[in-house]
């Protein structure tokens, strides 16, 4: 899934952009100021950025010359003066969208954006149904949220056991023995069967379910993709 960083001072405009990103089907991380955007750019893989110029800690223009190579930008601003419009394109920027702005057109720019640059998600990002699954970081989010699922240990250790041998049958020995912990921590029958119950609550959809194979084991019955295409 794309992921967009919102850098917007005004809560209004920001909100309105996230829910209509999020509605399009890509992540937004919201940012009011640039220190804030930096720690969303340090800890998560950004493709696009939308970058308002007036801001409480600086200058938006000024921050777009600091971002990745790999991250596109488009100015969003009240400022309509001809040299500032025509400094961003010498700069880099994508587009640069004047306020007030019709949500609609801001969507078919970005998804132009999107496509004649063919972003795509880092190589560490898999889509599972309706879940992204970052194996890198080792996280599990929704697909349209922002905030991974908050599993406890044990579910997170699990999940990334099926997660590693996706439609395989595990049987229940060896399941047990993958979540004995490495520091001795004894994971039980019972327990294991608690974590199944919990994980499948947080992660089963109707196409993506954890198979009960009656006196053989478990699969994690799915599709792997690279992209949401």
């Amino acid at each position: 899934m794309i992921s967009i960083l919102i850098l917007e001072d005004e809560e209004i405009i920001a909100n309105g952009l996230s829910f209509a990103l999020q509605r399009a089907g890509y992540t937004t991380h919201i940012a009011s100021n640039i220190k804030q955007a930096q720690h969303i750019i340090a800890d998560t893989p950004i493709q696009l950025a939308l970058l308002d110029i007036m801001l409480p800690d600086g200058n938006g223009i000024d921050f777009a010359q600091t971002l990745p190579n790999h991250i596109k930008f488009i100015f969003l601003s009240a400022i309509d003066e001809e040299d500032t419009i025509v400094n961003s394109f010498h700069l880099g920027s994508q587009d640069y969208i004047t306020k007030p702005f019709r949500l609609p057109i801001v969507l078919a720019r970005i998804q132009a954006i999107i496509s004649r640059y063919q972003l795509e998600m880092p190589s560490y990002i898999r889509v599972l149904h309706h879940l992204q699954v970052d194996t890198q970081h080792l996280t599990v989010t929704p697909l349209g949220e922002n905030e991974p699922i908050k599993f406890s240990k044990n579910e997170h250790k699990l999940f990334f056991y099926f997660f590693k041998h996706i439609n395989q049958v595990l049987t229940r020995e060896q399941i047990l023995a993958y979540m004995w912990d490495n520091d001795g921590t004894f994971v039980n029958d019972n327990t294991l069967t608690v974590t199944l119950k919990r994980l499948r609550q947080k992660i089963e959809s109707d196409t993506l379910v954890i198979e009960t194979l009656r006196g053989i084991g478990y699969r994690l019955k799915g599709d792997i993709h690279e992209s949401l295409s």
